[in-house]
């Protein structure tokens, strides 16, 4: 989890907004009609607690929605070691999926 933390963290000294939802706000027409003209990187607060084990190891794959360049994303979640794969919704709308180490 502290991989991730300072993977978010990075995005932020690049003006990207990080947002943790509740389940019932997830809808990704809506969160991409409020996120319009910002680079945000969103996840449920259940997948947090369903993919990490207590100890913040990355158990199962765990996806996000990416408002914005995900290859931005990629690139540094790539640099603090994560396995990422990349799917695009439509243009500006990507699910990326974080992928468990081997």
């Amino acid at each position: 989890m502290h991989r991730l933390t300072y993977a978010i963290e990075k995005l932020k000294t690049l003006g990207w907004v990080n947002a943790v939802l509740e389940d019932d706000e997830w809808n990704s027409d809506a969160l991409a009609a409020e996120y319009n003209d910002i680079s945000a990187l969103l996840v449920k607060k259940s997948d947090l607690h369903h993919h990490f084990s207590e100890q913040g190891r990355l158990l199962t794959p765990a996806e996000m929605l990416v408002i914005g360049n995900s290859g931005d994303v990629v690139d540094v979640f790539n640099t603090y070691g994560f396995q990422v794969i990349a799917q695009q919704l439509r243009a500006g709308l990507n699910i990326i999926t974080l992928q468990p180490a081997g």
